[in-house]
């Protein structure tokens, strides 16, 4: 709704003041459709960051079960930490782009005298940059994966505002998130963990890569000055090819928005080899070692100090918490285990709500199956609003261990096994699937004791 909202006021409001600057001070077509759009996009993103403080500062799930906020159907569509500043990041992001089409647009060619008239004038822009934005985050995203398959990766999820391609055992499937984290995002697996750092680096330096190359195809028509002089279309997309460069240029900024860090953030911590950069390497490892068939138990352990060496209130140090919760609970050290996901859940409103299901279910299945306390695992299993993300396999074991906390051995037993059918599939991570498919049959052991 603040995003409707945002583009309601800020296109009325473009409207006018493109016409304003038509009528009362005579300036062409081109100079009116610019003030027209860059204030649309400058009241868009105003509106939309101060909404997002607004909700950020209401929404907070709590590091206790049973309390904050289980409706998302009253919060924003795009999902944001507590106390972030969005008008903040919306205007460190707005400034540049304001410079670079403001540039762009000094450099163009004049806008063409054939323009087309006025009500088209106003819609076209707005429909040609809508239809843009999308382009421009596809292709950046397409570029980090399609450097990452250059060095040997695979595709684990790739999502494009709220919509995500996900990999499972029957294949890619499309889904829709209830929130989206970022304009888009891909997530790869490396099937060698030889110079991993070096992989990780073009991967991430192929979305920059792809938006800038992206640009240049925008301004081909460029070439031909007759081309774009005379076809008001030809030289709108020449224009609005500008927001390709500056995704390029913005993303190489060594800052973080919101959950993320950009690419250059990325790519510097590589380089400097710094802790964040260590834990960024640590995370990927894991992943491919659970992709080359190794449970957790039997990783390197010293993944783990890299994974914790850091601790702040950040997406990185709660996945980094989850991880070390999974290798100390598959090597029996059952109370450090319990130790690191008290940790992750105490701070797990900085985790994205996309991937936020996967640690309360964590916290769900401890509290039944180690603690003993049903009650409180059913606050973590209802505290859950995003389940794109979350394995059917370990939501049948959450539940299957709640069922028997609870004394309800016959849905227990039906949940359990039910999950050790799917363990017999052909999996993409198959070091995960040993470890949960020892935790479902621990689940059947301990029902056969009663």
């Amino acid at each position: 709704m603040i995003g409707f909202i945002a583009l309601v006021a800020g296109g009325f409001l473009g409207v006018v003041l493109g016409v304003a600057s038509h009528q009362w001070l005579k300036s062409t077509y081109g100079i009116s459709a610019l003030v027209g759009g860059l204030t649309c996009g400058l009241i868009y993103g105003l509106i939309t960051g101060l909404g997002l403080r607004h909700v950020t500062q209401q929404k907070h799930i709590s590091s206790q079960p049973g309390k904050g906020s289980t409706r998302p159907g009253k919060e924003s569509t795009r999902d944001t930490p507590p106390g972030q500043k969005m008008w903040v990041d919306t205007l460190i992001s707005l400034l540049p782009l304001l410079v670079i089409m403001g540039g762009w647009f000094l450099f163009l060619p004049p806008w063409p005298s054939s323009g087309p008239s006025k009500p088209l004038l106003l819609l076209v822009p707005l429909g040609i940059f809508y239809i843009y934005t999308y382009l421009s985050v596809f292709v950046h995203e397409l570029g980090h994966f399609l450097f990452a398959w250059a060095t040997g990766s695979e595709i684990h999820r790739f999502a494009i505002g709220r919509f995500i391609l996900i990999r499972t055992d029957q294949g890619l499937k499309l889904r829709r998130c209830q929130r989206q984290l970022a304009g888009g995002f891909v997530q790869t697996i490396p099937k060698s963990l030889h110079r991993l750092d070096r992989q990780l680096f073009i991967m991430i330096m192929g979305g920059p890569t792809a938006s800038f190359l992206l640009f240049c195809v925008g301004a081909i028509p460029l070439l031909s000055p007759a081309l774009i002089s005379n076809n008001p279309i030809v030289w709108w997309f020449t224009f609005i090819s500008s927001l390709s460069l500056h995704t390029a240029v913005f993303n190489t900024i060594p800052i973080k928005i919101g959950y993320l860090s950009t690419d250059g953030r990325r790519m510097l911590d590589l380089v400097q080899k710094n802790l964040a950069g260590q834990r960024f390497l640590a995370l990927y490892r894991f992943n491919a070692n659970l992709h080359k068939g190794i449970r957790p138990r039997d990783i390197d352990p010293d993944i783990k100090n890299q994974l914790l060496a850091l601790p702040e209130n950040s997406m990185e140090h709660v996945a980094g918490l989850l991880i070390a919760y999974c290798l100390t609970l598959d090597q029996g050290e059952i109370q450090q285990a319990g130790d690191y996901l008290d940790q992750a859940l105490k701070i797990n409103a900085y985790y994205p709500e996309l991937f936020r299901g996967s640690l309360l279910l964590e916290g769900a299945y401890f509290e039944a199956h180690i603690r003993h306390q049903p009650d409180v695992a059913r606050q973590w299993l209802d505290q859950i609003q995003e389940k794109v993300l979350i394995e059917p396999l370990s939501l049948l074991r959450a539940e299957a261990a709640i069922f028997l906390a609870e004394g309800d051995t016959a849905s227990a037993q039906a949940k359990a096994q039910e999950g050790l059918a799917i363990t017999q599939r052909q999996q993409f991570m198959p070091g995960f699937i040993l470890f949960e498919q020892e935790r479902l049959q621990a689940l059947i052991q301990d029902m056969t004791h009663l």
